[in-house]
């Protein structure tokens, strides 16, 4: 069981067995679970064994914040049947959509737009940024995601366990700030911080004039794939439940498209009007 986000250290609860989950129903919002004797929640402590609801206390939420898809009355559909097979159901999610519908989908941040409403689909933000901690505004608690040293340093330490343990922190941290509907460090508070982190950024620090190498770990192609190989596994891989992915990274970026700012006469070449297309010259001219 896991300890994460509560206004303070509580004693333990007389808490009721509901679903194999401890629960207390003077609680409600945001989710968290207590084992009995952690020291303080603040220190988001993972448990080792499983503990029926005598040994327990905190409480969980049974609807989260956010919106979710399925949900009644539009929950007949096959593509929310999860008895079938994956590929049958994003088919029939496909199917399902119109031509002026789609487009809607293929932008990350574009709530309040990218919703479905006909079919209980809300907007969902698949952009969300996770270098060096999940880049949201803080929980309804006023608790806040952590910010850790930029990759640029964490490479530098050389400890892989260092790389895994801040991939499970974010990977925790994203889930219970989506679950709580919190959303991207804007005033509007949209979109909704979604579960896709565009992280962690692996590119190979070439040149001291490129402006973001402090988001890459090193100069070192080995220090690099080590770095995304943990923050991965750590972000992705929950043992609360192995069933699910805990969240999901985006590695980044593909070789020979790193254009950064505005270049050319009246600053009219930008990422989004060059050719993406790399041919063969260019990508050995680039490795090399």
């Amino acid at each position: 069981m896991l300890c994460i986000a509560a206004a303070s250290a509580r004693a333990p609860m007389t808490n009721a067995q509901e679903s194999g989950v401890c629960t207390d129903t003077r609680c409600g919002g945001a989710a968290w679970l207590c084992c009995e004797g952690s020291p303080a929640l603040q220190d988001k402590t993972i448990c080792s064994t499983t503990l029926d609801c005598d040994s327990c206390c905190g409480w969980v939420s049974s609807e989260p914040a956010i919106p979710r898809a399925c949900k009644a009355p539009y929950d007949t559909y096959p593509f929310c049947d999860a008895s079938l097979p994956l590929d049958k159901r994003v088919d029939d999610l496909i199917s399902k959509l119109t031509l002026d519908e789609k487009p809607q989908l293929l932008v990350a941040r574009n709530s309040p737009k990218g919703n479905i409403s006909r079919l209980g689909i809300p907007e969902y933000d698949w952009g969300g940024n996770c270098i060096h901690g999940v880049q949201s505004r803080c929980a309804p608690d006023g608790r806040c995601p952590t910010s850790f040293p930029n990759p640029i340093g964490l490479g530098g330490t050389f400890n892989r366990s260092v790389w895994r343990q801040m991939g499970e922190v974010i990977g925790l941290e994203l889930r219970a700030l989506w679950l709580q509907g919190v959303g991207e460090n804007h005033d509007s508070n949209l979109p909704h911080i979604g579960l896709d982190c565009w992280s962690p950024n692996i590119e190979i620090v070439r040149d001291p004039r490129w402006g973001r190498n402090l988001e890459t770990p090193s100069e070192d192609p080995g220090v690099c794939g080590s770095f995304g190989v943990e923050v991965t596994k750590g972000l992705q891989e929950s043992s609360l439940d192995p069933r699910y992915a805990q969240a999901i990274v985006t590695l980044k970026h593909f070789d020979a498209n790193s254009l950064e700012g505005d270049w050319g006469p009246s600053g009219n070449i930008t990422r989004h009007t060059v050719d993406s297309q790399i041919s063969e010259y260019e990508l050995h001219l680039d490795a090399s």
